[in-house]
């Protein structure tokens, strides 16, 4: 079963849109952009070694938003404080026609190396000195070679053996829209704030049209190649996309 299969200046594109798009905004932290910013030169060491390469943004330093307040909720009288958090961890194997100057043009993601996962937290800022409580954790995730569920999922908590979803089960793995780790964070950035990331976005720059079509691009070969498994189905419609796994140079 074929891997995910990244060009490495889309990837590193795409971070650079969103670093630019979420500081200029105000949506992140400024340690958060700096992450950011290592989290795009290690891609860039990558592409020029053969070997596999784990690239990650540790969940104990991870991406984080400022706070909203009330925001996510438009509308309503809610005021209390949430941030989120994001951090990464994928294992990826340069792939192609190595060039001397510019190294590798791909990537595959190599699920039997290691995980692929992003892993999202929402946590409500306290009236004290107290540290932000966590209330929310899911994970968007690449299946491995012979794992169960969509080839991209997502897991409710799971990390340990508390109810409610517990580690053991691995259930339920939710159809996950998302492709890469930045089209994860602008989910997260919709959520928290809906109205200004919106707005941000359609002010006509040159990031955000960057940023727009990049993203059409993704969705729209995706969602392609998902119409034509599902039009070839002989038994449900949902076991075509249970089995299907990207086929072009886009994940």
């Amino acid at each position: 079963m074929p891997g995910a299969i990244f060009r490495f200046r889309d990837f590193r594109d795409e971070i650079e849109a969103m670093r630019h798009l979420a500081d200029s905004g105000k949506f992140l932290t400024s340690s958060s952009v700096t992450r950011l910013e290592r989290f795009q030169a290690s891609l860039e060491q990558a592409q020029r070694g053969p070997n596999v390469h784990r690239i990650e943004i540790s969940k104990d330093y991870p991406i984080e938003t400022y706070p909203s307040p009330g925001d996510y909720r438009p509308g309503s009288k809610e005021k209390r404080q949430l941030i989120g958090e994001l951090s990464i961890c994928w294992h990826i194997r340069p792939n192609g026609k190595r060039k001397k100057r510019t190294g590798f043009p791909g990537f595959v993601v190599d699920t039997e190396a290691g995980v692929a996962s992003t892993r999202i937290a929402i946590k409500v800022l306290g009236n004290d000195d107290n540290e932000p409580e966590e209330k929310a954790v899911w994970r968007s995730d690449i299946r491995t070679t012979h794992g169960p569920g969509c080839f991209y999922h997502i897991q409710v908590l799971g990390e340990s053996d508390d109810k409610p979803f517990p580690h053991f089960m691995g259930i339920p793995r939710f159809p996950d829209p998302f492709t890469t780790p930045m089209a994860v964070l602008e989910f997260l950035l919709c959520e928290l704030f809906p109205e200004r990331w919106e707005k941000h976005l359609s002010g006509g720059t040159h990031l955000s049209g960057e940023w727009r079509e990049s993203q059409k691009k993704r969705w729209l070969v995706r969602l392609e190649e998902q119409k034509k498994a599902v039009s070839r189905t002989s038994s449900s419609p949902w076991f075509s996309i249970l089995s299907w796994s990207p086929s072009s140079l886009n994940g």
